[in-house]
């Protein structure tokens, strides 16, 4: 067989291209290796610098629990939060609750906060069947801090999402019972009793001597519906935290009078 110089170089180039072509080859596989070993060093590495795996064990209460009926149950429904899942290993779980100090159940806001510990500890009692619950009086002893206070006017950042939730909006509603508000003189700042709550002794200042006319212990005459709402405000003012100074013997003489009308 003869060859031409242009077969002969193509020939050489032909196997010049498979010689490249099988270092090529050679080269990516030795490199595979190397990356599988890296990776695999690298697992090991993170493996042992995690701590050991742990067992925690379920309280009594959970561990002889058994389901009668086949009812179901929620736990698919349970979603971990940005902060993971709490977990105890240590039985009873202390927790601290909010208390008034020295509550009066003549008062709004004591009988509200009250009510809110009913509730919360009644949701505690429920709970109690389930998971072993202490109460301590400790706030640094406890697991649990269950505190009640007013929602917050800020902006909320959600830590899942990263979004900035609006603030909630507080309640502008106030309860207060109104007694002797009409008899008592608020310019002459008289002891303002709660209902069933009055002492033998206790006298109003002035008195009423016309319909919508009061008269005060100083002889100062102004307007009766002023003077029992002024002191109605000062039965809530100590809760609400605002000041009376403004309350006069003029604001309470001439009151702006206000008008409603539908066109």
């Amino acid at each position: 067989m003869w060859l031409t110089k242009n077969t002969f170089n193509g020939m050489r180039k032909c196997k010049w291209w498979r010689r490249w072509s099988i270092f090529g080859i050679a080269i990516a596989t030795s490199l595979l290796f190397i990356l599988a070993g890296t990776g695999k060093i690298a697992a090991e590495t993170s493996r042992s610098s995690l701590p050991e795996l742990k067992v925690h064990p379920l309280p009594p209460s959970l561990a002889q629990w058994s389901r009668k009926n086949r009812s179901g149950d929620y736990f698919s429904q349970v979603k971990s939060t940005p902060l993971g899942y709490l977990i105890w290993s240590n039985f009873p779980i202390k927790y601290y609750l909010d208390r008034p100090l020295n509550p009066d159940e003549n008062v709004a806001s004591d009988i509200r906060f009250l009510n809110w510990v009913n509730a919360v500890t009644k949701a505690i009692e429920e709970w109690d069947k389930y998971l072993p619950l202490q109460e301590v009086e400790n706030v640094a002893q406890a697991d649990l801090i269950i505190k009640r206070k007013r929602p917050s006017l800020r902006e909320i950042i959600d830590l899942e999402t990263g979004e900035t939730k609006p603030p909630r909006a507080r309640t502008a509603l106030t309860k207060t019972e109104e007694s002797y508000t009409s008899q008592a003189s608020f310019l002459d700042d008289d002891f303002l009793p709660t209902y069933g709550g009055k002492p033998i002794s206790w006298k109003p200042s002035g008195k009423r001597i016309n319909r919508g006319l009061y008269r005060s212990g100083n002889g100062s005459s102004i307007n009766a519906d002023c003077n029992g709402a002024a002191n109605i405000l000062k039965k809530v003012a100590a809760t609400l935290k605002f000041s009376l100074k403004g309350v006069s013997r003029g604001v309470l003489t001439t009151p702006n009078r206000v008008y409603f009308w539908m066109a």
